[in-house]
């Protein structure tokens, strides 16, 4: 893959062309960079990567938004990487490890709720979004309709996130009993559905997700990854080594346990 610079005329995409995007997450990659935040703020202050954007400054969102668009992309690349240094015996995939890291997650915790709440929640907000189609229908100011209009797609938007939530509402009291607690006391996210309370490294609970990384134990190259809301990696391991076998076509020797 060639690296390029700012100053190479290009296509752009949001006013950064994707030769510079891409040239910025594979280093980033290389130094164990995964975050947009963290990415935007080295392409103010290291020079290697000032050099990469042409001293431009980069928005997170634009970085963040770039690798989100394209993860199957990243994906299958990963996978011809390493494709070429299995066909090379660079190195196999006889044994890897596996590990698991916790993220933490957008959504707040005032933003958990129990069912009972969530149904609320979605009553008032079908109620809300009821009403304001029907003042937007009657109004024929365009002005007031228009910030009308704006109001009902919020609402809208609203309403979807917390019916969303309630849909996820029996997998998490299927968690919660499994983890031996009251399915009763089992809450889930209205910003943010997929997110779990994770015991975090610090020792505290906050909402977060479970990153899963799988290399192969020669050179500790990343050949894997997953992303999971479990909190325990126990449960990632069958996954995993199926995703291994799927991706490369060579499963770990024995049973996914021993991997």
């Amino acid at each position: 893959m060639v690296i390029a610079t700012s100053t190479e005329p290009s296509p752009a995409r949001g006013g950064v062309t994707t030769r510079i995007l891409v040239s910025l997450w594979l280093y980033a990659t290389l130094d164990g960079v995964g975050s947009g935040r963290e990415l935007e703020l080295l392409c103010k202050q290291h020079a290697a990567y000032r050099w990469l954007c042409g001293g431009v400054s980069l928005n997170h969102h634009t970085l963040s938004d770039f690798r989100t668009d394209h993860a199957a992309w990243l994906d299958a690349e990963l996978v011809r990487g390493i494709s070429g240094l299995l066909a090379a015996g660079t190195i196999d995939l006889a044994s890897v490890a596996q590990d698991g890291l916790r993220v933490r997650a957008s959504a707040g915790k005032s933003s958990f709720r129990r069912k009972p709440r969530l149904e609320d929640f979605v009553r008032i907000a079908r109620e809300r979004v009821a009403q304001l189609k029907a003042e937007v229908a009657a109004d024929p100011a365009a002005s007031r309709s228009r910030r009308e209009a704006a109001q009902a797609r919020a609402a809208a938007e609203r309403l979807q996130r917390v019916e969303a939530a309630l849909a996820a509402m029996p997998q998490a009291e299927v968690r919660r009993k499994a983890s031996k607690g009251d399915p009763k006391q089992a809450r889930v996210s209205t910003t943010d559905v997929e997110a779990r309370v994770m015991k975090m490294p610090d020792g505290g609970f906050r909402p977060a997700f479970n990153v899963q990384y799988c290399a192969e134990t020669r050179l500790g190259l990343v050949v894997a990854v997953g992303v999971s809301n479990a909190g325990a990696d126990q449960s990632e391991l069958a996954p995993m080594h199926a995703r291994v076998v799927q991706a490369y076509r060579h499963g770990c020797l024995g049973t996914p346990s021993v991997c």
